[in-house]
């Protein structure tokens, strides 16, 4: 997750900028339920959660 950042949040969606596009598969299959349960801990409003690759849009 080094470098990544929020870049929008939105009706309990986040979408988070990283790297690239290997980062985003990584994320996505590997760590999504981690991710989710560690988020909705400290930000329950947060539903769902979308990875990108720098510039571009979900």
């Amino acid at each position: 997750l080094r470098g990544s950042r929020i870049v929008a949040t939105e009706n309990g969606t986040w979408t988070v900028d990283v790297k690239h596009e290997y980062a985003v598969d990584w994320l996505n299959n590997r760590l999504m339920g981690v991710i989710k349960r560690t988020v909705k801990r400290h930000a329950p409003e947060v539903k769902e959660i979308v990875f990108v690759a720098k510039g571009e849009t979900p």
